[in-house]
């Protein structure tokens, strides 16, 4: 596990969104002294605003918000990046089954409930960033097959023109 001095967490950008600042406050505090870069907002829209400009890795995501509620954005979100792409954790105080079930069916990755126990979250949130690591991995992989194909492509089609022409000149 990554502990406060670990140089990786330097890297991780987290969106944390709740419409309550004390809540953004505790968290984004904890996050930062393990050196992460956390940007804030208060609700759904002004969570849309940050995606558009900033670097984000993975979203911790109250569910109950005046406006777009949690779930909604989740949608949102999910309607343009995939769950592998963009990891969103949902925080909540409420722990019933059919909020989570509905969070998760929206395409949350993860829920967990409040108060947050710091060190689960941390441990879920790296959890979530190794899935997405992977993925990243497996995209570039692909996109190597795709241009060693094409390269192979070409050379093919230029193999197969000399031949054309050694053809034509007997």
């Amino acid at each position: 596990m990554m502990d406060a001095k670990d140089k990786s967490w330097a890297k991780v950008n987290i969106l944390v969104v709740d419409d309550l600042q004390d809540n953004i406050d505790v968290i984004a505090r904890r996050l930062r002294n393990r050196d992460a870069q956390v940007y804030e907002a208060s609700d759904g829209h002004e969570a849309l605003d940050v995606l558009s400009v900033s670097p984000v890795d993975i979203i911790l995501l109250d569910v109950m918000m005046p406006g777009l509620s949690g779930v909604d954005l989740v949608r949102r979100i999910r309607s343009k990046r995939c769950a592998s792409a963009l990891p969103i954790i949902m925080v909540s105080a409420r722990n019933d089954q059919a909020i989570m079930l509905e969070c998760l069916q929206a395409g949350a990755n993860d829920y967990v409930t409040k108060p947050v126990d710091f060190q689960m979250l941390c441990a879920r949130i790296e959890t979530h960033l190794g899935i997405r690591e992977t993925y990243r991995a497996v995209l570039r992989d692909r996109a190597k097959q795709v241009n060693m194909a094409e390269e192979t492509r070409l050379r093919l089609a230029e193999a197969e023109a000399q031949l054309a022409n050694l053809a034509l000149k007997r």
